[in-house]
């Protein structure tokens, strides 16, 4: 009468390591594509992925970095709190994602109290602890715009640009202080 039941257990015990193997596997694969700045490609594999587990707190992170990526520190926060919803062991995340968030309010309150030097101090040390993270370098832009380092903002721009291509934000200030430079 046991035998079946073990039987079945062992079984299960199977499929549900050889799962999480998978899954975890999955998981890498996306990561190394948010690495390689293949946004697009890890999107579309977590997507299924979470449409497979919905409740996998690893894909909300994965997203949250997609996001943060995208220069929407809003849907990272989000995901980040998705996935500290579903487990705690992601805390971490969501505490580094609203330290972000931090800096850039206050780095933001900075340029408009024209503390200029302290905002760009705070945006520059984003941009060096989160190289692929094209926000710091738009605000770097805007702080230099305000200052009418015209040069310097457009380089910065560019760079936000170049890191994510549909940062239409970025693109509007690059076409408007290019405008400045040919004054």
């Amino acid at each position: 009468m046991f035998k079946p039941i073990i039987q079945f257990l062992l079984v299960l015990l199977f499929f549900t390591n050889l799962y999480s193997q998978n899954i975890e596997s999955e998981i890498i694969e996306i990561n190394q594509h948010i690495e390689k700045s293949e946004i697009n490609d890890a999107e579309a594999k977590l997507n299924k992925l979470l449409s497979t587990d919905p409740s996998y707190a690893p894909g909300y992170v994965s997203f949250s970095k997609i996001w943060l990526f995208r220069a929407n520190i809003n849907k990272a926060t989000e995901h980040a709190n998705l996935a500290v919803r579903i487990d705690e062991d992601f805390r971490y995340w969501w505490e580094e994602i609203n330290s972000i968030r931090t800096k850039i309010k206050t780095g933001t309150l900075d340029v408009h109290k024209k503390n200029y030097n302290s905002a760009i101090e705070i945006f520059s040390s984003l941009s060096k602890e989160y190289p692929k993270y094209p926000e710091p370098l738009y605000l770097l832009g805007l702080a230099n715009y305000k200052q009418k380092s015209f040069e310097e903002a457009a380089n910065f721009f560019k760079q936000s640009i170049d890191l994510y291509p549909d940062y239409i934000k970025a693109q509007k200030a690059l076409i408007n202080v290019n405008k400045r430079i040919r004054k």
